[in-house]
């Protein structure tokens, strides 16, 4: 630790401080903004980010499943994925496109389902 305080300031100050402005100033500002924005697409939810590159490539997406994305190109359904960089089905389907209708089960469910079932039977047990 030192022993002794300083015993007087520096004696020696900055000896002139500017005494102007810059003499170069800009001669004039932009005359306008620029005409038009950029448009986003349309959309029901803009917070929606498609991965275009993954849609249709046979893989079910998550991030690309909805309306704005095209149901990923088909890729969560059985029933509209084609078979691309990847073989459908390796990411399981997720089928949230409501124009794609199930094919109709075999037996009573315990859960409402989107189709009817094949032929009348009997009533779940539970």
């Amino acid at each position: 630790m030192p022993s002794a305080m300083p015993s007087a300031m520096p004696s020696a100050m900055p000896s002139a401080m500017p005494s102007a402005m810059p003499s170069v100033m800009p001669s004039a500002m932009p005359s306008a903004m620029p005409s038009a924005m950029p448009t986003p697409l349309p959309s029901s939810n803009p917070t929606t980010v498609c991965v275009v590159s993954y849609i249709g490539d046979g893989y079910c997406h998550a991030e690309n499943n909805s309306d704005e994305c095209s149901w990923d190109g088909g890729d969560c359904c059985v029933e509209t994925c084609v078979d691309d960089q990847y073989t459908c089905g390796d990411n399981g389907f997720d089928c949230l496109d409501p124009s794609v209708t199930s094919a109709p089960t075999s037996g009573p469910t315990m859960t409402p389902t989107g189709a009817p079932t094949l032929s009348p039977s009997a009533m779940p047990s539970v």
